[in-house]
This record gives structure tokens, sequence and C-alpha cells, in this order.
């Protein structure tokens, strides 16, 4: 089970979110292009997506050797897919998945993957989505919903107006019910949506007391309706806002956090369980620490690609801190196929670590066996987010 990507279900996609040019369409290799040509970044974004991804190809998988994380995360994909693409072989691609339906990729990329559910976003502040909800969206159980409310926190002026006109008694100086109000839009888009956490980014320089609007929804809107429903709420802290509004989310920076204001939070609502995934390399300590003293804290994800080498020793490390009771790895994707690469990488790096905390279980004359090891692979795959979400079995 992913518990934490940036997909949506086809049915709400503007676009397919699966395909060649979504692969390239990356903000981490429109990065290194810049590098390489010495261009101005936004010149790039600046061209329409179709010859941006003609330019991305050219200049990392025909002039060069696509050797970055994000490159061979392309190469992987198209693997994973069982495709082995020539260097000068977009048009072919572009063709080949013109060719698939959407329905047939998406089910291949699921069994190919050994995917049961991803966690998809709902934004209910993106026009065409909130759109779509509204209408109704056909249910499908591989898709599990996060309700994004980072409009709701860091824009506030932006949201209330919005609310206002959706007919939520709301004020730009929280005066009335305003509270109430944004109680009861969080509480109607979590039924619509069943959703089984709310996304939350803080930023490194977010503290408690906090003078803006977003501590207090947190604390008197976010956190009671997550203890009134027993879900919980899902923290990325270090994460940077867009560095370019047009590259998306992920162009944002990433930067070390002081996790002081999540354990005041922890203090403050006990037996309310919080999901933490900590973007920046620094933060992974201190998240395991804090996950050690508080049982209500469930590391999700990780900074560190499973590709990485650092990867491996940093999760034989938390599973010997937490045990098998935390998420070690979530994607982030945005794009359907990059589940591929990521959970291939993600299990050949949980088997590593397990290895490395067996071995002296095993010379210590205990042994290991099989129903352990289903258990835990089960666990670090997917169920223990399930448990901190309320739904394990």
């Amino acid at each position: 089970v992913d518990a934490s990507t940036r997909l949506r279900p086809p049915v709400l996609s503007s676009g397919r979110s699966a395909g060649i040019d979504d692969l390239l369409d990356d903000p981490a290799l429109a990065i290194e292009v810049v590098r390489r040509r010495g261009i101005a970044s936004q010149s790039l974004w600046n061209l329409s997506r179709e010859r941006r991804c003609e330019l991305i190809w050219k200049e990392l998988f025909v002039e060069g050797a696509p050797m970055s994380t994000a490159a061979l995360g392309v190469l992987q994909s198209l693997e994973g897919l069982g495709l082995s693409p020539g260097r000068g072989d977009l048009g072919g691609l572009r063709k080949w998945f013109a060719g698939k339906k959407p329905e047939w990729l998406l089910d291949t990329i699921f069994s190919h993957g050994g995917i049961e559910a991803v966690v998809a976003a709902v934004d209910p502040f993106v026009e065409i989505e909130r759109r779509r909800w509204v209408r109704g969206v056909p249910a499908d159980d591989r898709f599990r919903y996060c309700l994004e409310l980072d409009g709701l926190l860091w824009d506030w002026p932006s949201a209330a107006q919005a609310l206002a006109q959706w007919d939520y008694a709301v004020s730009l100086d929280f005066a009335g019910d305003t509270e109430a109000e944004v109680g009861r839009f969080v509480r109607e888009w979590a039924e619509r949506t069943d959703a089984v956490t709310f996304g939350v980014r803080l930023s490194p320089g977010f503290r408690l007391p906090h003078p803006g609007p977003a501590a207090r929804l947190i604390e008197n809107v976010l956190l009671p309706e997550c203890e009134r429903r027993k879900r919980p709420i899902l923290f990325r802290v270090g994460e940077m806002p867009a560095g370019n509004p047009a590259a998306g989310e992920s162009s944002g920076g990433r930067r070390s956090t002081d996790l002081n204001a999540v354990e005041k939070l922890l203090r403050a609502f006990g037996g309310t369980s919080l999901l933490l995934h900590g973007v920046a390399r620094g933060d992974e300590e201190q998240i395991t620490a804090l996950a050690g003293a508080f049982g209500d804290l469930h590391p999700t994800g990780s900074a560190l690609d499973p590709t990485s080498p650092l990867a491996r020793p940093m999760l034989a490390d938390r599973l010997g801190a937490l045990g098998a009771s935390f998420t070690p790895f979530v994607s982030r994707a945005n794009c359907f196929e990059r589940l591929l690469p990521t959970w291939s990488a993600a299990r050949a790096t949980v088997a590593g670590a397990l290895l490395d905390r067996y071995r002296p279980v095993v010379e210590a004359d205990f042994g290991i066996t099989v129903a352990d090891l289903r258990a835990d692979v089960d666990a670090l795959l997917g169920r223990s987010f399930l448990d901190a979400c309320g739904l394990g079995a």
C-alpha cells in the first residue's frame, strides 16, 4: 500500500497521468537539463509540454547516459512495462502508449508493481477536482484518499473567500462561527471522499505557538476532527513551497526541521495518531527518536529514495529502534509508471534491512519463522500504515 502519492484516479485526472511524456515532464529532469545546457529554468518551463519532453529526452537519454536517480527511474518504469527503448525511440514510445487504453495501463502497473492500493490526493480547493467530487466519483478499491489541506492552512485569505462562496459562514478574522464552519467543511469533505488521512505541509520554520491561522486551524479544527473520526493527520515536515509554480509541488526545496511543534501536538492530543514524513535527510534520526518516545507517532516514508545506498542502513537502524511498526517508503508519485521502480527498489531495500536485523536473532539461537517473515514484510509494506489509520483487520 503506497501511503502517500500525488496521484488522482484517471476519472479525476485532467491528463492521463500515465505515458512517456508524464514520465519525462519531471522537475528533477528539467533542472538537470538546465544545468547541462546553462539555460534559464523559466525558459524551459515556457516551452510546450511536448517540446519540453523532447528536449529532456534529447539531452539526458540521447546525448548522455541517464545516470541520475530521476533519469534511471524513467528507464526502470519503462522496463517494468516490458519496454526496452533505444536512444532515439521517443516517437516509438509515444506511439506505444497512445495505443494502450488507460484502464489497461493502470491494471498492468498495479499488477506488475504488486500494489494493492495507493493513497491518492484530494484537493478541494482545485475547482475542477471539487466539481467532480461533488458530482460523485466511482468507487475503486485500489484508491484510498488523503484530503490535502495546504490551501486551507497556508493561504487562509483565498480559502476563506472560497468557503464563503460555497455557503460556509466564515470570516477572515475568525469572527462568529468561523472555526465551526471550517470544521463542517473538513468533515463534509472527509465523508465525501472517505479520507483515510488529512495531509498538511509543515514548513521548516513552523513553531508553536504560531501567530498565523495555520496553528489555530490545526489545533482547533483538524486534530479534533481526527479524534472524532479516529483517523490520523499526515505532516510532511521540511517541505518548502514550489520554487517554480509552473513546475508543480515537486519543485519545492527541503530543509531540516525542528520537530518541537510536532512534539507539542503529540503531548496535547495524546491518543490521536499522527503520521510524519520528513523530506530532509537530516530529520531521519530525529523522527526515529520522537517515534520511540511517542507511540501515537507513525513515521510514514523517508527522505531517502529506496535506491540510495544509505536507505538500507537507515531502515535497519529504524527497525532496531521501532520494530516493524512504521512505514519505510512512500512514492509521492505523480505518474502511475513511477510506482514501478519505487516499489521494486523498496522491496529490495526492505529485504536487505530485514536480513541485517534478523542475523543477530538467528545467531542468538532464537530462529526466524516463515510466519515472522510474512508478518514483518506485511507490516512494512502497508499493514502498519493501515493500522495507524484505524483500518486494520
